[in-house]
């Protein structure tokens, strides 16, 4: 086994090389996120299967390199043949991959000739790897929320402390920024590669660039995690950036402090006030109280910045050990990786709870089969309460089939849905063991929904709860596609919240009464639509599983009314400058889905001419309700990007351009698509005059999709930019309206005031 500091030295020196027939490095940031997100507390992170052999026995290339190496020597190497993704990811993340002398980039290069250095440097990596990664620290004084890994505002830090997180927990606070060779991403930030290169082309010295990072990085609160690789030549900018951080908080802390000297002794850890029962007990010695005071916090700060520095350089890059499978003989190294990749099975949660529900009782008659029982609910029609059926459909004694579900893999819900239907099972049975059920003070806490906590549960808690929290999350899924839009499990984007309507719906009570439903639609659509799941998910998920249980039993709870003041009102997620695409970012993919699912909640009518009829979230066939069915609904531009066209700008620039307003979600609605065959990309004037039978309701079907007349206006030959954003306004404001007024309407039906 190596180390990773012995991997990527391996990597460096072309010791550890792929062969060419390798794929290209193709991870997503998702997945480089929750890889760093178990190593940076010490899980396992799989292995890897390596071949040793001599360095011309293959065509081979550097480790997220795109071209071959041009390698004449022969020597002895090792090829990666299997875990190319996880050791790209780790050697990107750790190491400054981007640095100046890997351009071959010299100090008496000139700006011109420094800049096509790395951008030629650049363009020979994989698009995955053009990016840096960070870990985002809570500054105290600052809105920077995140999960607090190292325990940065309380400064009190221990690697005893990491063993309360699982990977999941902390992937908010793992954060990368992304740059490439061209001029259209972040080349100009101070995180890329690019600005390096000008700046110090332009003379910088390399001290006066590390002060200018470390000024950038500590204002945010961001940890550079490709430094740790610089360790012995730049742990000193690493220290520095940890050092302000730590500085920060360590006055903030000592500010929201009183005169009581009892208040301050826990972050004593240099035992200064050991001597003293009080603050004027430092008086009386003729000693300083803030001296006293300045030494206690320097001493907190500086052990903190030790312990961190300690964790990431020795405990991480140092020691932490990569398990990889090593064989001299390629035909043998063949059958082995096929077997990883095809013919092996990874063990999950569900698997080792199957197994442990299998365990013969003593009452068992015949063997019991936790698979068997999922695939069973799964495969019969669930009875949808009135109040949903009529939502879908005019027949009473409807049902609601997952025949079409797109998140299932032999019969068994997979993804978010089978772990939101393990964490159900497990918060059940805790939930019955501390008599949540019988006692509104009793709260449910994040570590019973933990793989610890759910592998301990017995056998016949397992089978007691598995049944119920198999149809509670069919129902909550059931319930997002029918009320919120949903149109399958792979398009609710913030995953977590299906847990909350989950976990009510454990109770048949509350599937079955109206003002239940009214209460759990507006709890949805607040802390959607105010970003309550924007950071630290997790812990906002369980309070909302405790929060919305007690609510539906009668209790009062403020979060409510918190988030109703928010909705469209927040800056970092939702707003109109937002939506108009006036704001410093673009909108977030999950709000853009969110505007459009909102739209199909209503069942607007569909742009079909010379026809009326809704498109709808889901398609009916005989008394039963089905999801849709894949590519049935339609995600189309109301004003085309086709329309810039005649101006010299092809519609894929604007459509990779995620800041352009023809990109807003507001420029968006689903359509059928059988419509969108149709309309193509047809200006508005063109086709929204004909919507309906022979034009008759294209006001109505307008209005049904919440979409301004003025729409009508906009043609190829008449579309200026404040044209569009007008319209974008108007539309904005009639999407608000509605979104308030069915809060309000869904407010009154549960009497919340």
């Amino acid at each position: 086994m190596d180390t990773l500091q012995e991997l990527f030295k391996k990597i460096e020196g072309n010791e550890l090389i792929l062969p060419d027939f390798q794929r290209d490095y193709k991870w997503t940031t998702d997945k480089q996120r929750n890889l760093l997100a178990s190593l940076l507390l010490e899980f396992p992170i799989g292995s890897s299967l390596i071949v040793e052999g001599k360095s011309n026995q293959f065509a081979s290339r550097k480790i997220g390199d795109l071209t071959q190496s041009d390698i004449k020597s022969e020597y002895s190497c090792e090829y990666l043949l299997d875990g190319q993704q996880r050791t790209t990811t780790l050697f990107n993340a750790f190491n400054n991959v981007y640095a100046l002398a890997n351009a071959n980039i010299s100090p008496e290069d000139e700006v011109s000739l420094a800049r096509e250095k790395m951008a030629d440097f650049i363009a020979n990596k994989a698009n995955s790897m053009k990016l840096r990664w960070f870990l985002r620290i809570p500054l105290i004084d600052s809105n920077n929320v995140c999960p607090d890994i190292f325990n940065a505002s309380t400064l009190l830090f221990s690697n005893d402390y990491l063993d309360e997180f699982e990977p999941d927990e902390i992937v908010d606070a793992i954060e990368c920024f992304k740059f490439d060779e061209k001029n259209n991403l972040g080349i100009t930030k101070w995180y890329s590669p690019f600005y390096e290169t000008v700046e110090k082309a332009k003379g910088l010295t390399n001290r006066q660039f590390d002060t200018k990072l470390v000024q950038s990085c500590s204002e945010e609160g961001l940890v550079p995690l490709y430094l740790l690789g610089e360790s012995k030549t730049n742990g000193r900018t690493l220290k520095r950036i940890l050092t302000e951080i730590a500085e920060k908080n360590s006055r903030a802390l000592w500010d929201s402090l009183g005169d009581n000297i009892e208040d301050y002794r826990k972050y004593d850890i240099g035992e200064v006030l050991h001597e003293f029962n009080s603050f004027s007990d430092i008086s009386a010695e003729g000693d300083d109280k803030d001296e006293i005071l300045k030494e206690v916090f320097t001493v907190l700060a500086g052990q903190w910045v030790d312990n961190v520095y300690e964790h990431l350089i020795h405990k991480i890059y140092s020691d932490y050990k990569i398990t990889s499978i090593v064989t001299t003989d390629i035909m043998r190294a063949i059958p082995i990786f096929c077997h990883i990749n095809e013919g092996g099975m990874k063990l999950d949660d569900f698997d080792l709870l199957s197994a442990r529900a299998a365990k013969k009782l003593e009452d068992d008659i015949k063997s019991y089969s936790l698979s068997q029982v999922v695939r069973e609910i799964v495969k019969t029609p669930l009875t949808l309460p009135a109040t949903l059926a009529f939502g879908a459909t005019d027949i009473l004694d409807a049902k609601f089939s997952f025949d079409n579900l797109d998140s299932i893999e032999d019969g068994i819900p997979t993804g978010y849905l089978k772990t939101s239907i393990l964490a159900v099972c497990s918060l059940l049975s805790y939930g019955k063991q501390c008599d949540f059920f019988e006692n509104q003070d009793v709260e449910l806490t994040k570590d019973k929904a933990k793989s610890k906590a759910l592998l301990k549960l017995s056998t016949q808690e397992i089978r007691d709860n598995i049944v119920t929290a198999t149809t509670a999350v069919l129902r909550a899924l059931a319930f997002l596609n029918i009320t919120c839009g949903v149109t399958n499990a792979k398009k609710l984007h913030y995953t977590l919240m299906i847990q909350p309507i989950a976990f009510a719906f454990t109770n048949d009570n509350f599937w079955n009464d109206k003002i239940a439903l009214d209460k759990i639609k507006l709890w949805y659509l607040t802390s959607f639509f105010s970003g309550a799941y924007l950071y630290d998910q997790s812990a906002v998920v369980i309070k909302d599983i405790n929060n919305v249980y007690r609510w539906l039993e009668g209790a009062t709870v403020a979060e409510i009314n918190n988030r109703y003041s928010k909705v469209l009102k927040n800056t970092e997620f939702a707003d109109k400058n937002i939506l108009t695409m006036q704001g410093d970012e673009p909108p977030r993919e999950s709000l853009k889905a969110g505007v459009l699912q909102y739209v199909l909640s209503k069942k607007p009518y569909d742009f079909i001419e010379g026809n009326v009829k809704r498109v709808t979230s889901f398609n009916i066939v005989d008394t039963t309700v089905h999801l849709s069915e894949q590519n049935k609904i339609h995600d189309h531009h109301l004003i085309p990007v086709d329309i810039r066209k005649e101006l010299g700008v092809t519609s894929e620039v604007i459509r990779n351009n995620p800041k352009h307003i023809l990109n807003s979600p507001l420029n968006r609605i689903f359509i059928s698509d059988q419509a969108n065959l149709k309309i193509g990309s047809l200006d508005p004037s063109r086709y929204f005059e004909k919507l309906g039978e022979a034009g008759s309701y294209s006001k109505q079907i307008l209005e049904s999709n919440l979409i301004p007349e003025k729409f009508k206006d906009i043609n190829t030959g008449k579309c200026e930019d404040q044209d569009i954003l007008e319209v974008m306004h108007e539309r904005f404001d009639l999407f608000s309206d509605a979104l308030y007024s069915e809060m309000l309407s869904l407010k009154t039906s549960v009497s919340l005031t």
